[in-house]
């Protein structure tokens, strides 16, 4: 009964994430290709560089959020209400403080600004700009921690159906201001007005489904609690740091090296990544609480095995989405934003390593937050975002965005790329990491096939309508990699698991 209500709450939240993730993606890019005809390339630079900037100082989030799950599974699983609101009361304090320390650091920065933005011309307003995507930033870790308990319980379909009601009224009203005002102010405006509101939709929805929040405002969790709980804050605080660096410095390194405005063009590709990694962040977030709560139950053995079974899914995912990536976004960003925001082919493969490199590793991200090996682990992501930082900061200056770009997956696959899943694979499993590496080869030279298989199948297709090229090379995609992988993986444990649950639910229907 308790593994059927799981793989059902785990279902409603893919499939909630997956219908978010779909809306959102759609309405970015359409709101996207407003902002460049309305405001053009040099704001889109500073909207991106801002943004960038501003994802730094979440560096006083210390991990929380991840540390504040882990801390929830359990009182959560033995429905501990006194321990849950004990937690959330600490955390709403912690939270507070995290959006002081945010403001005050984001104001501070201000007169350092004037080093990093390299534009041809100036924008008449540029620091209030940065002001307004500092107050977006802010508002959002009022209200975070209650979103997380939603998390923590495996009701992440809660803040997706808010998330996508307010995406759509912040397009509506984004793309308003724009046609009617060209103002980036008004439009940076609407961000906030939705931001905020839909934080206190949710805010109130984690209220009415834990009513005993407001009740007990007076619990407080003990000295061994809180040491354990920034125990592992410190530890999860040098994956964030490593990630910051790894992840937010970019746009930095190329307005500095590079120029602003090629901020904006790197941004269209960037965007595009992004929506796609929040999409399968999203799926692996909403299993996160399933694999939670499945490895407090489970012995080792039977922890390895779904492991597997999520790793061939992950890989299934991120090639499918790297495949695609290489096929139809050329063609994707001149027929959406036009032919001179195309970049080269070399940072096009770059950028899909960058991606399948980060993203493979959704698993074993998910077994290390669950299984609580922080401490173990802590320094990996830090060490490979120091040599991605030293490494871009020398190929950035040699081979311009290229090497920005190529410096993250050189850093990734000279550390954590073995270091990670040598100790996940011998503190969880107890097996041999050779296992995980032999597969991981293997898989990426059957991505690249794919991609082989499908360029020479495309060099026969010569159509000059942008939009059926798009489609047609689309639909080729999806059919091409989908057979070839159901073909290879058809005997495999997770295409047998994934059956079993259809076959079951079918006849519960």
């Amino acid at each position: 009964m308790e593994m059927e209500s799981r793989t059902k709450k785990t279902s409603r939240n893919v499939v909630y994430a997956t219908i978010s993730q779909f809306i959102k993606i759609i309405l970015v890019f359409i709101s996207r290709k407003i902002f460049i005809n309305q405001l053009g390339a040099s704001f889109l630079g500073v909207n991106g560089l801002f943004t960038n900037i501003l994802s730094i100082l979440s560096l006083a989030d210390l991990g929380m959020s991840t540390t504040m799950m882990y801390c929830l599974y359990k009182p959560l699983a033995n429905n501990n209400q006194t321990k849950i609101t004990a937690y959330m009361n600490y955390f709403q304090k912690i939270y507070n403080i995290i959006a002081i320390v945010i403001a005050l650091v984001g104001i501070a920065i201000i007169p350092l600004l004037k080093y990093i933005i390299n534009l041809p011309t100036e924008i008449p307003y540029i620091y209030v700009y940065y002001l307004l995507i500092l107050f977006n930033s802010i508002i959002s870790y009022l209200f975070i921690y209650k979103t997380t308990l939603l998390q923590a319980d495996q009701k992440m379909f809660i803040i997706n159906k808010y998330d996508t009601i307010f995406q759509v009224v912040l397009f509506v009203l984004q793309v308003f201001v724009l046609l009617l005002t060209n103002s980036f102010a008004l439009y940076l405006g609407c961000n906030i007005l939705c931001t905020f509101i839909g934080n206190i939709f949710k805010a109130k929805a984690t209220e009415k489904i834990y009513p005993y929040l407001k009740d007990n405002k007076k619990n407080i969790i003990n000295k061994s609690e809180k040491k354990e709980l920034f125990k592992n804050s410190y530890s999860l605080f040098f994956y964030k740091l490593g990630g910051i660096i790894q992840s937010n410095t970019d746009n930095i390194l190329i307005s500095l090296f590079i120029g602003t405005i090629t901020v904006g063009y790197y941004s269209n590709y960037s965007t595009i990544i992004l929506q796609i990694t929040t999409f399968i962040t999203i799926i692996f977030t909403a299993l996160k609480a399933s694999i939670g709560n499945y490895v407090t139950e489970k012995n080792t053995e039977s922890q390895y095995e779904m492991f597997e079974i999520l790793e061939v899914y992950n890989f299934w995912i991120v090639s499918f989405c790297s495949i695609c990536f290489f096929m139809l976004v050329p063609n994707f960003i001149e027929l959406l934003f036009g032919k001179e925001y195309l970049l080269s082919n070399i940072f096009l493969i770059c950028t899909i390593l960058n991606f399948y490199t980060s993203n493979i590793r959704q698993t074993l991200w998910v077994y290390r937050e669950t299984t609580g090996i922080f401490s173990k682990t802590k320094y990996i992501t830090l060490i490979t975002a120091i040599i991605n930082l030293i490494l871009s900061i020398i190929l950035g200056k040699i081979c311009g965005l290229v090497g920005i770009v190529l410096a993250t997956v050189i850093a990734r696959m000279l550390y954590a790329w073995w270091k990670e899943p040598q100790i996940i694979y011998k503190d969880i499993f107890n097996k041999n990491v050779k296992i995980y590496f032999q597969k991981y080869i293997l898989r990426l030279i059957l991505t690249a096939f794919m991609c082989l298989i499908l360029s020479i199948i495309f060099k026969f297709i010569n159509i000059n309508n942008l939009f059926i090229l798009l489609s047609i090379k689309a639909i080729i995609c999806v059919v091409v990699v989908t057979l070839i992988y159901l073909m290879i993986y058809k005997k495999n444990k997770a295409y047998l698991f994934l059956i079993e649950k259809i076959v079951k639910k079918r006849r519960n229907i």
